[in-house]
């Protein structure tokens, strides 16, 4: 699917191929009409994967068997999609979706990873007050902590996982601890951080001056850091085929 979205915003209203970096003029699809093409796939890939996570990252073709904890993380980042889609599709309804998937990833994840409810919960009910009391909450709130989030689990993601007792919850005789978690649970932690800080930095954009087109790019050059990033620093090869990561790359990259 991603490699056919790509080939389609390659071509032109008129069948030749031309550079998205120029997205206006010709027979170019406008900024709008390129948003709408990256929300409509987010969306579509995000709900796939929240619904069945394992059996969508399976796709992704991993040198080793799935992790629980992999799976969880990866319900995560396929619910980082989602909020994109609806960020780019219905901008009024992207607040209300975001706090839903922090909800719904809490209640269908905390077990699994045997970590407390309550710090995943108090975000959603943050992003949720962003909208509900936005006469209080500074707009600059959301974008900022999603940042701040993003760039802590992206860059120390074992000390995010202690903050959130990530396996902390060991059993009734047990004492609580956390352990480490593994390679593999880590780099898509780490993919799920760099989706948040992608989508800080898209809510962020317009309190820097920039305008919507300008946003998208700032957006779209996030993501393609991310995958960047998860392919050089993060496992790339030596956990899962780079194919699909790089497909995701390139839409992106073209988008942008």
């Amino acid at each position: 699917m991603l490699s056919l979205a790509v080939a389609a915003l390659s071509f032109s209203a008129n069948g030749h191929t031309a550079p998205l970096m120029k997205l206006r003029g010709g027979g170019l699809p406008s900024v709008e009409d390129t948003q709408k093409v990256i929300g409509a796939i987010g969306l579509a890939s995000g709900l796939a994967g929240f619904a069945f996570p394992k059996e969508n990252l399976d796709v992704y073709e991993f040198t080793s068997p799935l992790e629980d904890d992999t799976v969880s993380f990866g319900r995560m980042n396929f619910g980082a999609q989602i909020v994109v889609g609806t960020m780019l599709l219905s901008p009024n309804d992207m607040i209300n979706v975001f706090a839903a998937v922090m909800y719904g990833w809490s209640a269908a994840e905390a077990d699994n990873l045997k970590a407390p409810r309550l710090p995943i919960l108090a975000w959603a009910a943050f992003i949720w007050a962003t909208k509900a009391y936005s006469d209080v909450v500074p707009d600059w709130a959301l974008p900022a902590a999603l940042v701040a989030s993003g760039l802590h689990g992206t860059f120390f993601p074992q000390e995010q996982a202690d903050m959130y007792k990530i396996g902390s919850r060991v059993g009734p005789k047990e004492k609580a601890r956390t352990k480490p978690i593994s390679k593999q649970a880590t780099a898509m932690s780490q993919l799920a951080n760099n989706a948040w800080l992608s989508i800080g930095l898209y809510l962020a954009a317009p309190l820097l001056g920039l305008d919507s087109a300008q946003a998208f790019a700032l957006f779209c050059a996030a993501s393609v850091a991310s995958v960047g990033k998860m392919l050089l620093l993060d496992g790339g090869a030596d956990l899962f085929n780079t194919a699909g990561a790089l497909a995701w790359g390139a839409l992106f990259a073209g988008a942008g």
